[in-house]
């Protein structure tokens, strides 16, 4: 064989070792080691002609997909994205030489630039009425949602011959392209976009419960926000108890869920039904998800006060809103029984949200219906009826 012949096989064989040694190493999380390995990859290749090397394109896909993982998991955004942006543009070359080999790479170029978007986030305001929800501050990048787009076109067309494999892919494409159509303010987008992320999660969670269970869950609790955003109050229930159903019956099995996702989930419930006016369900959601943090913390300390703030934060709002509308209809022992519970939900913490939402309860309490709600508060119980001194305590 001649001797150009052997150099040209030897230097494919090379980099074709190198680039699955990146695979390799990524798979492992092995990141900074794989970057080294791709490098001499890239170096390896730099002026191999196609016309010689067939594969090259299909290996620099491969490869610079692998890359813009492993620069994003050491921290090098900019790299990341570089290697991004050459990897969907060497897949692209792949789908217009092959489409049926060409488009599954596409696939995994795409996710892979579409999952950096979300690093660099440009202030925005897009609240959701809600302590245990914090305010949106970040709008699509102008690219993500054209990407995000096609993408899911790619995954639904794959999924006709694949579904096992591209219906979970297109349903969390879909799920992300809801989060960008409701940063844009386009929330009935959201809402379609949501609703068929759940659909095929569904599925696949019927083929597969262990493996996408978590995720239906996951995506139904933000068909929840997608929907009230779009005032869709009344729709927005049955996906938060089905959310809250299916994350119950998997903290009883899988031990890798988080514990706190009981507590959040209790708390987007009671959220949706409050927003239909339900705030006797609202109140029990409430009190267990104080219940299940504060076991939570009392287990592992490392727990997140600032989820049970928010949770006893909201607790008191919903009390002290329970109390203001019995007093309006003059169902007294009722205001009575939620002023109790205000009265010692403060008790049980330091909270300044909560001090203020229960001086504010009684202050109107005594305005409305200062004999009223006395007596009504004396029927139910010997404790004396707390009074609003000069200072503005409660005492």
């Amino acid at each position: 064989m001649p001797m150009w012949r052997v150099l040209l096989r030897a230097g494919r064989v090379k980099v074709r070792m190198l680039c699955e040694v990146t695979g390799g190493l990524r798979a492992l999380g092995r990141f900074e080691e794989a970057v080294s390995a791709g490098n001499d990859a890239l170096w390896w290749s730099t002026g191999m002609n196609p016309s010689y090397y067939p594969d090259i394109v299909w290996l620099h896909a491969h490869l610079f997909t692998d890359l813009a993982w492993c620069y994003a998991a050491t921290g090098d955004l900019r790299r990341a994205r570089d290697s991004a942006d050459q990897a969907v543009a060497k897949c692209r070359t792949l789908v217009e030489q092959d489409a049926v080999t060409g488009q599954p790479w596409l696939v995994l170029a795409l996710e892979s630039r579409t999952a950096l978007y979300g690093r660099s986030p440009v202030p925005s305001a897009d609240p959701l009425p809600s302590a245990a929800f914090p305010p949106q501050v970040e709008q699509p990048h102008p690219q993500q949602l054209a990407d995000l787009q096609e993408l899911s076109e790619l995954c639904a067309r794959l999924a006709v011959t694949d579904p096992v494999v591209y219906e979970p892919r297109h349903a969390q494409t879909l799920d992300e392209l809801a989060f960008c159509h409701g940063l844009l303010g386009a929330y009935r987008q959201a809402v379609e976009a949501a609703d068929r992320s759940v659909a095929l999660f569904r599925r696949a969670a019927d083929r597969d419960p262990r493996g996408y269970e978590a995720e239906l869950a996951r995506t139904l609790a933000n068909l929840v926000i997608r929907r009230s955003r779009a005032e869709m109050r009344e729709d927005a229930v049955a996906p938060a108890r089905e959310a809250l159903a299916i994350t119950r019956r998997l903290a009883e099995t899988d031990e890798s869920l988080p514990p706190f996702l009981t507590v959040q989930r209790l708390e987007l419930l009671a959220w949706s039904l409050r927003r239909t006016g339900d705030d006797a369900q609202a109140l029990a959601c409430y009190a267990e998800a104080e219940t299940l943090q504060r076991e939570l913390m009392a287990a592992e300390p490392e727990h997140s006060e600032g989820r049970l703030t928010a949770v006893l934060t909201d607790y008191a709002d919903t009390l002290r809103a329970t109390a203001d509308a019995h007093l309006a209809a003059g169902r007294f022992d009722d205001a009575a029984v939620a002023l109790r519970r205000l009265l010692a939900l403060d008790g049980r913490t330091d909270l300044p949200e909560v001090h203020a939402a229960c001086l504010g309860a009684f202050a109107v309490a005594h305005d409305m219906a200062a004999n009223e709600i006395r007596g009504a508060w004396q029927a139910a119980t010997t404790d004396p009826f707390p009074s609003i001194d000069d200072s503005g305590g409660a005492g």
